[in-house]
């Protein structure tokens, strides 16, 4: 999405991510009041991995060949560049859950990067968190064997299947060349109501949806993600994962 404001009226992505990642990152920028580096690492997981990818699928697996297959784009030196899909795997490890991987796939960052580009932030990118040993069989599947959408599909459907019993994992961090650090970290499990995913997916829409309501941005036809005011955003995230 343009940063220019328009006549037309528009809000960015309000998922998981693109959507309440995107908007934690901002609040972390603005905690700090400067950034170097802005990390987004997310990932929907299941609570009980089986199989051999350990994996369960919670949305629509031709997005998840998208995100798989697609270019990323990060800013690395203070320069926007493309990266290869998959690519630039990192170890983490989460506390309840242990290790676990992180690589790039795209569309998570949605207009971050052009956001955080000319504010002089050096380093920003979009990750998406699985358990270790995934990613490896993903890129057999897509870059050996050549997979195409409808396979790979098929393929996911056969092997892990659409489950309920999930959990999302968000890691995000901003950073200061001083040293001064944010961070983010936040495991969201299902519960008899819903899935994570749902949950991430459909509180941050209900979150800033509060704040339209209440006129609180009124007169800004193309609103950014750093245009949500950030007190009001997790006050309506706190009540919303606290009440479901």
């Amino acid at each position: 999405m343009s940063k220019r404001r328009d006549e037309s009226g528009s809000t960015p992505d309000l998922g998981l991510a693109p959507g309440i990642a995107n908007i934690y990152a901002e609040i972390g920028y603005r905690k700090l009041g400067k950034a170097d580096s802005v990390k987004i690492r997310i990932g929907g997981l299941p609570v009980n991995p089986k199989g051999t990818l350990k994996y369960g699928i919670t949305f629509s697996p031709q997005g998840l060949y998208n995100e798989y297959r697609d270019t990323c784009f990060v800013i690395k030196e203070g320069r926007k560049i493309s990266a290869e899909p998959l690519s630039d795997v990192g170890k983490l490890n989460f506390d309840g859950i242990g290790d676990l991987e992180a690589f790039n796939t795209s569309g998570g960052i949605a207009n971050t990067i052009d956001s955080m580009l000319p504010r002089g932030v050096r380093e920003c990118y979009y990750k998406t968190i699985r358990f270790p040993g995934h990613v490896d069989i993903i890129k057999f599947m897509l870059f050996e064997c050549r997979m195409s959408l409808e396979a790979f599909s098929e393929a996911m459907i056969n092997a892990c299947g659409f489950i309920t019993e999930d959990q999302v994992i968000m890691d995000i961090e901003v950073s200061r060349e001083d040293g001064a650090v944010w961070k983010m970290k936040s495991r969201i499990l299902h519960d008899s109501d819903f899935t994570a995913m749902q949950k991430t997916t459909g509180f941050g829409a209900a979150a800033v949806a509060a704040i339209l309501g209440s006129g609180q941005m009124d007169g800004k036809c193309c609103l950014l993600y750093a245009d949500v005011p950030e007190e009001e955003f997790e006050k309506n995230m706190k009540k919303l994962l606290e009440t479901n």
